[in-house]
């Protein structure tokens, strides 16, 4: 979660959406926490089974996303927990159409490998991080 502060500042509220269901959403939003984080909400996807979640259709979280944010609009972030989503392809419009940075985990692994091996190797599309790499 290295990514997380240096989009917006080492605290901020943050929406995340997942494909886990409540329990394990706990257990995240407990780490958020402790990393300093304040999350504003831990969804999953419940009508969709864990073994399907690939699956999913990009618009759907985007979807999903949208109605999340209006129920608390002063989230500073979108997370997108969860590698298994192929939603690579909504990481920035979201970030146009909400104003604020998407994370996903694929792409902000692919970022702090970069970070760490000093590569500089900026990818567009993938989420401002990526796009802007420093």
């Amino acid at each position: 979660y290295e990514i997380m502060p240096s989009l917006v500042g080492s605290e901020m509220c943050i929406r995340d959406r997942t494909y886990f269901g409540d329990e394990l959403n706990e257990i995240f939003a407990n780490y958020f926490i402790s990393a300093g984080f304040e999350p504003l909400a831990m969804e999953g996807l419940t009508d969709v089974p864990f073994t399907r979640v690939q699956e999913v259709s990009s618009h759907v979280v985007y979807a999903a996303i949208k109605k999340g944010i209006r129920r608390h609009p002063d989230a500073e972030a979108i997370y997108m927990l969860g590698p298994a989503w192929r939603t690579l392809d909504i990481i920035e419009p979201l970030e146009q159409d909400l104003g604020i940075p998407v994370v996903h985990a694929t792409p902000a692994q692919s970022w702090l490998i970069q970070k760490r091996l000093r590569v500089r190797q900026p990818m567009p599309g993938l989420g401002r991080r990526l796009a802007e790499m420093p």
